[in-house]
């Protein structure tokens, strides 16, 4: 169980370093969508996306969809109201994630 704790804490920090369109696809692909509806979802272009999605991968030391999806539920679970919102973007609509203003 602290095993588990920790390598969830492992993931948790890797995850932090990624950047907001690293986040976003993240999401997105965590939630079935293909390259090409990301770059229309994000306004951006498919090779953007793929040299995004393999930096995002390369940052959570994460070689395929299912450990990503897995990494995925396992901070939906961990982080409950942590992060709400972000589960929502890509969900049944396309919708693209807004940058907080602070």
């Amino acid at each position: 169980r602290q095993a588990m704790r920790h390598n969830l804490a492992q993931l948790r920090a890797r995850f932090a370093t990624l950047t907001f369109a690293e986040r976003a696809i993240f999401y997105g692909v965590a939630n079935n969508r293909l390259n090409k509806q990301l770059a229309a979802e994000l306004g951006v272009s498919e090779r953007t996306i793929k040299a995004q999605r393999a930096r995002m991968f390369e940052k959570l030391q994460i070689e395929t969809v299912p450990e990503l999806v897995r990494a995925a539920n396992a901070l939906q679970n961990s982080t409950g109201a942590h992060e709400p919102a972000a589960w929502q973007w890509f969900g049944n609509r396309p919708a693209v994630p807004q940058k907080c203003e602070t």
